[in-house]
């Protein structure tokens, strides 16, 4: 289902609007990252810490099924339609791009070469340009080429980050930073 949804505090009757091309898998993501207090919209998390998850209504508003037409300008009207929300910002084109146009903007890149400006900007992450590695940091990485962790260790690994990330969702739900 694709179009406008709506995010309601039934209490204060403060909204947030939003768009997406799977409003049931948006909507879940919004309940998810408020429920473990992560929401990237600091008014709708405090609003939700404060009221409740019981004190919103999650709703489609306007379905758009022609992949067509934008939802921007829709998102906009009800965006427009009133000064009681939520949203930081106004709607913005959020269109994606299609596999196609990647391809094409990938090919139209290759050999390129970037300029010393760009690559100034680059210089301050130690990923990019700029960045010298040592001999001894070139050998050690050298000598894991090809290779691959036991299944043992990964096993492993894959229990601890399992029970890490579970004691973080604990911790933010008892208030800890």
């Amino acid at each position: 289902m694709r179009g406008i949804y709506s995010i309601t505090n039934t209490l204060t009757g403060m909204v947030y609007y939003g768009q997406s091309n799977n409003i049931d898998k948006r909507i879940a993501k919004h309940r998810y990252t408020l429920k473990y207090g992560f929401h990237r919209n600091p008014h709708l998390q405090a609003a939700w810490n404060k009221y409740g998850k019981d004190a919103f209504e999650f709703k489609p508003v306007e379905i758009v099924e022609d992949i067509t037409i934008y939802l921007t300008p829709i998102e906009k009207k009800w965006f427009d339609s009133t000064t009681n929300k939520y949203n930081i910002r106004e709607p913005e084109n959020k269109a994606s791009l299609t596999e196609e146009h990647i391809k094409r903007l990938s090919e139209a890149h290759k050999g390129k070469k970037l300029s010393e400006a760009a690559k100034k900007k680059l210089i301050g992450n130690k990923n990019a340009f700029g960045h010298k590695v040592s001999d001894e940091a070139r050998h050690l990485m050298a000598g894991f080429k090809g290779k691959t962790h036991p299944e043992e260790w990964k096993e492993n690994k894959s229990k601890q980050m399992k029970q890490y990330w579970a004691d973080r969702k604990v911790q933010k739900l008892r208030g800890a930073p």
